[in-house]
């Protein structure tokens, strides 16, 4: 049975900027896990899959004599096909470069269950984040690029939640099962933890398995508090709505929900809007704030806060519109795994917030009601959808539609935020041109 290991690698990840590369004791990550698994215990050899493009991280590889393999430049499916078909596997251990702690005595057991099992994809979910990995019938593979070619779906394991494979989960001993441990490096808090665990565990890197990890955490809890993952990430898009920014964030903070983050991206205002945001950048804040070096437009500033979100679920706020105290617990109560989205009710008000209609789902899909204001978005289901950053206005309704025709839709018969209007809302402006989108819009679909 030919198989082996798929380490998935680039350097130009936008969360951890060159994470493949960031040193620990004066080696680059990706050289603490490509000589992990090309211990004996892996079992299986190793072939790192980079982009075409990425030449520095390839020297990198190679230089310190790993195997390198270059593909395609976006689409991690096809490179991860590329790489099977020149080396005729029938099966690939997928591994990423976020996991420099995978534990190899679990790759083994996940592979004989897989090929036991015939599976077309197997998993594990039940040991902390960052120690698991992937398998997968390389016929399965094709079969999902063959089914996808006119999309790049982030992450791999997304084409297969489906009942086109068949799916399995590998369930490890008890001794393993700590799901909310979280040692993967997506983000820089994550490489402050595996940072310490590095240094705080007495044997080499290469040696540290997932009972070393799970019982040095289990000895010191407080080090979970470094790379918590909130479960809900709210995001502000602004552009000179300094003069309601303010209430927006408040309504956001004072949510009875509290696992939360906020994200403000403002988007090169020139009111004052820095004035505001000044005041809530501070260590320990709640709300991180990012600025654009230029303006970029609601779309893409919209897709470049959720990159960042770190939260399971994504909620956005509107920097002229507030959330009611309890939207977020109310829209939790909607939220399962098979709701891709769920919406809630809002009341259309007035520039100062007097209030007027009331607007409860299920709303009317052709005129624009469906806002992605007061909407939790299940944040592994918008990775496949995202904004097109190409349109200057109706993108939530053009996002809506692709949506509803891939997802789950859920619905809270409540009002949970309020929708202020005023003369320089984007319903107000520019309506000539706007029309001309919505119409282009419906045509498409």
């Amino acid at each position: 049975m030919n198989i082996a290991i798929c380490l998935l690698a680039r350097t130009n990840s936008q969360r951890l900027p060159r994470k493949a590369l960031l040193e620990i004791q004066g080696k680059p990550t990706i050289w603490h896990l490509c000589n992990r698994l090309t211990q004996k215990d892996a079992q299986y050899p190793l072939h790192v899959a980079m982009p075409f493009n990425d030449d520095e991280l390839y020297a990198v590889v190679t230089g310190y004599g790993f195997t390198g393999f270059r593909g395609d430049n976006d689409n991690p499916l096809k490179r991860m096909i590329e790489l099977a078909d020149n080396y005729e596997l029938e099966h690939v251990i997928r591994v990423t470069h976020d996991d420099l702690f995978i534990d190899t005595k679990i790759m083994a057991k996940m592979v004989r269950y897989h090929l036991k099992a015939d599976n077309d994809y197997t998993y594990t979910a039940l040991i902390p984040e960052g120690l698991g990995c992937e398998v997968y019938k390389t016929s399965a593979l094709k079969k999902a690029y063959n089914l996808h070619k006119d999309v790049n779906i982030e992450g791999i394991s997304n084409y297969f939640r489906n009942d086109d494979y068949k799916v399995d989960q590998y369930k490890p001993d008890y001794a393993y099962q700590y799901p909310q441990y979280r040692v993967t490096m997506d983000y820089p808090e994550d490489f402050t933890m595996i940072s310490l665990l590095c240094e705080a565990l007495p044997m080499h890197t290469g040696q540290i398995n997932a009972l070393d990890i799970i019982n040095h955490i289990k000895r010191n809890p407080s080090l979970r508090k470094i790379n918590h993952m909130p479960k809900v990430s709210i995001y502000i898009t602004n552009y000179n709505y300094g003069k309601y920014l303010e209430l927006a964030l408040t309504s956001a903070l004072t949510q009875t929900y509290e696992d939360i983050e906020v994200i403000v991206i403002d988007d090169n205002s020139t009111d004052d809007s820095f004035q505001v945001l000044k005041k809530y950048i501070f260590p320990e804040s709640k709300v991180k704030v990012i600025f654009n070096e230029k303006n970029l437009g609601l779309p893409t500033s919209a897709n470049k806060a959720i990159s960042m979100a770190r939260g399971k679920y994504i909620l956005r706020i509107d920097a002229d519109d507030m959330l009611l105290p309890d939207a977020i617990d109310k829209l939790l109560d909607s939220m399962d795994d098979d709701i891709g989205m769920v919406f809630g009710g809002y009341v259309e008000c007035d520039k100062d917030m007097k209030m007027g209609d009331q607007k409860i789902p299920p709303f009317d899909t052709d005129e624009n009601e469906y806002h992605p204001t007061g909407a939790l978005i299940n944040k592994r289901y918008w990775n496949d959808v995202k904004y097109n950053g190409m349109l200057k206005g109706f993108e939530s309704y053009e996002f809506f539609k692709r949506f509803k025709d891939k997802f789950n839709i859920g619905l809270v018969k409540e009002i949970v935020w309020l929708k202020r209007n005023h003369d320089k809302s984007m319903m107000n402006t520019n309506l000539e041109e706007r029309e001309k989108i919505k119409e282009g819009i419906d045509n498409d679909n």
